[in-house]
């Protein structure tokens, strides 16, 4: 994985994440190596575990590509998350000479359905630089506390059922990606300098389930990593083009559904373009096609309502008799808390400002379902600027 860069806004943090830096939901974690033992003279027979080497192990690429690994990896138990349970998880193993983690154990966890989940991550993990004693690459003990963290609850009161549930691939969420894998043609300058870029592409589905258009609405993250010699603009255009075509030939579609008859809708997808592997990703944390998406409390009106009451026209752009719809993307999480917002469809500065303004003041919402249990997912909320 590419190493990890600062953009601002929410689905290039998302990025960061998927792509490049990885976020557990509700999981925080603290690597100790720690020492004790036999290793400290660094007298001892070959086959001896240290706990204290004059080298400490560690997980190649360092503590943030270890949390990164975690956060990618780590899955919130769902049984645990109906019980309300959490806590920290102690767990102890070997880092071999070779690198590879053995005798993976519990020193101390909250409940099994913690414990297990701990231990199954870490045993998926890859190989470590192992620890050293005198030059020597020796096995030396290791203790990896993980904590999982309930989020708080979602807000109180009726749940509105969303106007028009959008288009789902079907399959879902994987589905799709394996589809965008296969028809993805990453464009060769892009590649050459593997040039990463998380794309968001608005995919309209008609009534029959039939894509009928995948339109790169904008891309982050590529720019620093390709070439300034006035291609910059085109090389970039070329892997926003990319995503949009890798939909297609396309991929079978759930239609919208209004009032549950079929209906004609759209759904933003965002898109990992992959410079190191020229292939596409989608977020794994995030869920984008949520069986019940994230609704506002007291309903749409209620929402659009306060829009329109708290945005304030822009001085400079009312002079500049600047109009148009700007397009927002905001995280909404499992506690219904909306943040990192991100404008995927841009008007202007001053626009994209009062937009970013007006949600940072909007209030938390119900978040999006899946299987009863609230998960992590977004929404796009659409400002629109008109010069009466």
């Amino acid at each position: 994985m590419p190493k990890c860069w600062r953009i601002r806004a929410f689905f290039v943090a998302m990025l960061l994440r998927s792509l490049f830096c990885g976020a557990g939901l509700f999981v925080t974690f603290a690597a100790l190596g720690q020492s004790v033992n036999s290793g400290a003279s660094g007298t001892t027979t070959r086959n001896a575990v240290y706990t204290v080497v004059e080298q400490q192990p560690y997980f190649r690429g360092g503590m943030d590509a270890m949390w990164e690994y975690l956060g990618q990896n780590l899955r919130y138990p769902e049984e645990a998350l109906r019980q309300r349970i959490e806590g920290k998880v102690f767990v102890n193993f070997v880092v071999s000479e070779t690198g590879t983690l053995e005798n993976v154990t519990v020193v101390k966890g909250p409940h099994p359905l913690l414990n297990d989940e701990a231990v199954r991550v870490i045993k998926l993990m890859p190989a470590w630089e192992p620890g050293r004693q005198v030059g020597r690459a020796v096995p030396v003990s290791y203790n990896l506390p993980i904590t999982f963290r309930l989020p708080p609850l979602p807000p109180a009161g009726p749940r509105t059922a969303p106007e028009v549930y959008p288009p789902k691939p079907v399959g879902g969420q994987a589905a799709l990606e394996a589809h965008l894998k296969s028809n993805l043609n990453y464009p060769e300058a892009a590649r050459r300098q593997k040039a990463s870029m998380l794309v968001f592409v608005q995919a309209d589905v008609n009534e029959h389930g039939q894509l009928i258009a995948a339109r790169p609405l904008s891309g982050f993250g590529a720019k620093a990593q390709l070439a300034t010699n006035g291609q910059t603009k085109r090389e970039l255009q070329e892997l926003l083009d990319a995503a949009g075509a890798a939909f297609k030939p396309t991929h079978a579609w759930q239609p919208a559904q209004q009032k549950g008859k079929p209906a004609a809708g759209s759904v933003v997808v965002p898109v990992v373009l992959n410079g190191t592997t020229g292939s596409a990703e989608l977020l794994p944390y995030v869920h984008l096609f949520p069986s019940e998406p994230a609704v506002p409390v007291g309903g749409k009106e209620e929402q659009f309502g306060f829009m329109a009451k708290n945005m304030r026209y822009p001085t400079g752009a009312l002079r500049r008799q600047t109009q148009g719809e700007v397009k927002v993307l905001v995280e909404v999480d499992e506690a219904g808390q909306l943040s990192n917002a991100t404008v995927i469809q841009s008007v202007s500065p001053e626009l994209d400002a009062e937009a970013l303004r007006v949600t940072a003041l909007m209030k938390p919402m119900h978040p999006a379902l899946e299987r009863d249990l609230p998960v992590r997912s977004f929404v796009v909320l659409p400002f629109t600027f008109t010069i009466k």
